[in-house]
This record gives structure tokens, sequence and C-alpha cells, in this order.
């Protein structure tokens, strides 16, 4: 809980202050470290804050979720423009 919520922070950040590519990119990552971190822990206590259905569940749309995040970024034309 406390990873996810500060990498949704730091994305913000980056994403105000940096490059809106860059925020898109972070939070992307933050979403699939979420879901590689719900598949392998072995309690849902251990992935307390990221365990919200079942744990297959979980994973799926957390990389799902951040795949298709990081391809809108990159795919995003004017978001290669840093300016």
């Amino acid at each position: 809980m406390v990873f996810t919520t500060c990498g949704v922070g730091f994305a913000v950040v980056l994403g105000t202050f940096v490059s809106a590519l860059i925020g898109a990119v972070v939070l992307a990552a933050t979403m699939v470290v979420a879901g590689i971190w719900r598949a392998c822990a072995p309690k849902a206590t251990r992935a307390a804050g990221i365990a919200v259905r079942s744990k297959w569940f979980d994973v799926g749309f957390y990389l799902a979720c951040g795949i298709a995040v990081a391809v809108l970024a990159i795919t995003y034309p004017e978001a290669l423009l840093v300016p």
C-alpha cells in the first residue's frame, strides 16, 4: 500500500513538473510492479492494500492497466515533445 501510494505520488509530481510522458511511464511501472508483487505474495496479508479481489484477477488487472497506460503514453505523439 505504501509503495503504490508513493509510486502514484511520484508519478504525479514528475508528470506535473518534468514531463507527462515520464509521469505516465512511472505510473505504468508502479502498476506493473504492484501486479508482480500481488502474484508473488504468498498470502493476502503480505499484499495488504493491493489485495482487493481474487489473486489472479488482481494480477491480470494491474498488469493489463500498467501495459495499457504505458502503450498509450508512448504512442501519443505530442507526449514525446519535452517542453
